[in-house]
């Protein structure tokens, strides 16, 4: 019996038991609120809840709710389609009552919607939201979204299933779940090679390449016995790797393409040499080589290059300080990138990162560019300035920061409670701002909540960006604390540990979507924007009830005997323009 033939037949028997269904289609899971609401909505019977929870429609149940069966609920959503008004309202009950839900149940959930829908450019919105969950498994490393793949895209229709994003969202879960080399096989590259191009994993197997740039091309070979530059490379069937000419200026640039390399075989590609060849591997890193780079990793290291790579000149020291300036401002894109990574990683922005990258660049240029006089040619030049970076950052973040150590009570906690000292006490962020760098980064398991009370139950501990001081106040410094000072310190310790528990209290009085705004704003770190698209609201309204919830939580907060300033400094503090 095909799913239209079973709901046919049932829908002649117990009517209302197939509206309601078609009613909850759009959603996911069907949790006892939304089955009910969508009930008295239809003015259903109450006995039709349940003949719909134990019906033959249902896949499986448990008490926090039941999932319809793909095929049927596939046919209820075409059913409830044909109605456009009713789809309108079924679909804003599901936005309503699942707010609070996890985004990946919420996409999908857009998804099924989008998917009957008849907006005009509703293939180009799916497109969309399926690209922001590949970006999201990719970029930040959401391992969650790779599982929510694997299971909700075999369910999703047949149209949807074959977009392009739909494709390389599939093929990117295999790599993480599976670890298939062979899951980009069916990509078409041509089409697909631009958004394909970074989805491999960081910690999937990699292999060796040895790339040699020659008179009229470059030659690519899976033998790490074979001469010239080596480049780990995701260990995939075929290996595919990206290639982009770099022409010398003034000339234009070749149009790159993806090349794939068999087991046991060298690739040549032939183009012009003039300048250097750009390669992208599927985990997204990025080697370029040079012809200037070639001749200075000679002039470096005096060893001859492999048979067959291009001749190399020695440079006099004029002719050095030439090339070293070329290769600094041909790399300087790549600079720009990795310094304003490592800062965003760090959670710098703004002008603090803007200084770091300013510095960087001055530390490199600096005794008539040392730092690239130093590169010997045993890696990607990229690689070596990746290092060099890195090195810099660290450098910079101790002379900015002094040397920052966690304190006895953090290490005891564990990582977490590390995290969270060195986010608020070293770099300066409220406490909801550490909360929300810390779970955008996928570094913890723990809730909100429970990461509060960790910070709870760390010391009150003035560490930061030391202040500088003048010669009075040095002299009214005294070297040892007293009783008393010991007293306050663990008095505040004990009065930070209230205000937590104490602001989590109030946000939990709060209506349910006061709550999951409240959430986005100072958790998620969401602008109003955004949280306006993502919950359906206007905008210009959302930002006076921000105010308004801020202003109400403080009211909170000082009833409970906290001060207005301890909670400005510490949790709630909106720095929007």
């Amino acid at each position: 019996m095909t799913p239209r033939e079973q709901v046919g037949q049932l829908y002649e028997t117990a009517p209302d038991v197939v509206r309601l269904a078609e009613e909850v289609s759009l959603a996911v899971l069907v949790d006892p609120a939304l089955l009910r609401r969508a009930r008295l909505d239809l003015g259903a019977g109450v006995g039709t809840e349940a003949d719909l929870w134990f019906s033959a429609l249902v896949k499986s149940s448990s008490p926090s709710g039941f999932v319809i069966l793909p095929e049927i609920a596939a046919e209820l959503r075409r059913r409830l389609a044909d109605d456009p008004g009713r789809l309108r309202r079924a679909r804003r009950r599901v936005a309503e009552a699942h707010a609070g839900y996890p985004p990946s149940l919420r996409l999908e959930e857009d998804v099924l919607w989008l998917s009957v829908s008849r907006e005009p450019d509703a293939t180009a919105e799916i497109e969309m939201r399926l690209r922001s969950a590949l970006a999201a498994m990719v970029r930040d490393g959401r391992e969650g979204i790779a599982s929510w793949a694997a299971r909700a895209l075999p369910s999703f229709p047949i149209s949807i299933r074959v977009l392009e994003s739909s494709r390389i969202l599939e093929a990117g879960a295999r790599l993480r779940l599976d670890r298939d080399g062979r899951a980009l096989a069916d990509l078409d590259w041509a089409a697909d090679g631009r958004d394909t191009g970074w989805i491999v994993p960081p910690d999937f197997p990699q292999t060796t390449l040895r790339v040699r740039l020659l008179e009229d091309g470059v030659e690519l070979a899976r033998d790490d016995s074979a001469p010239g530059h080596a480049v780990m490379v995701p260990w995939t069937e075929p290996i595919m790797l990206e290639v982009e000419w770099l022409a010398a200026a003034p000339e234009p640039a070749a149009e790159r393409r993806w090349i794939g390399i068999p087991v046991g075989s060298t690739a040549g590609v032939p183009g012009p040499v003039s300048g250097g060849v750009r390669l992208r591997t599927l985990g997204g890193t990025i080697t370029e080589v040079w012809s200037t780079e070639l001749r200075l990793a000679a002039a470096s290291r005096r060893a001859p290059l492999g048979p067959g790579e291009r001749p190399i000149t020695p440079l006099n020291p004029r002719q050095q300080q030439r090339e070293l300036e070329s290769l600094f401002v041909q790399h300087l894109p790549f600079i720009e990138r990795m310094a304003a990574k490592l800062t965003r990683d760090d959670g710098l922005f703004g002008d603090e990162a803007d200084d770091f990258v300013s510095w960087a660049k001055t530390r490199l240029i600096e005794d008539d560019y040392a730092a690239l006089r130093r590169f010997r040619g045993e890696s990607a030049l990229t690689t070596y300035l990746a290092a060099v970076l890195v090195s810099l950052y660290r450098d910079y973040r101790i002379a900015e920061s002094g040397r920052w150590r966690p304190s006895a009570e953090a290490r005891r906690q564990g990582p977490d409670a590390i995290a969270l000292e060195r986010l608020v006490y070293r770099d300066g962020h409220t406490l909801l701002e550490a909360i929300s760098v810390l779970r955008s980064r996928g570094e913890t398991v723990r809730t909100e909540r429970e990461l509060a009370q960790l910070f709870a139950r760390l010391p009150a501990s003035p560490r930061g960006r030391p202040a500088p001081v003048d010669e009075e106040t040095l002299s009214d410094t005294r070297a040892l604390a007293t009783a008393d000072e010991v007293i306050r310190a663990e008095e505040a310790d004990a009065e930070r540990a209230r205000m937590v528990e104490a602001l989590w209290r109030a946000i939990e009085t709060l209506p349910h979507e006061d709550q999951v705004v409240v959430r986005m704003r100072f958790m998620e770190g969401l602008s109003t924007a955004d949280i306006a698209r993502a919950l359906r609201l206007e905008q210009k309204p959302l930002y006076r009830r921000l105010e308004r919830l801020l202003t109400r939580l403080r009211e909170l907060l000082e009833a409970a005997g906290i001060s207005q300033d301890t909670v400005r400094n510490m949790v709630l503090e909106d720095e929007e323009d």
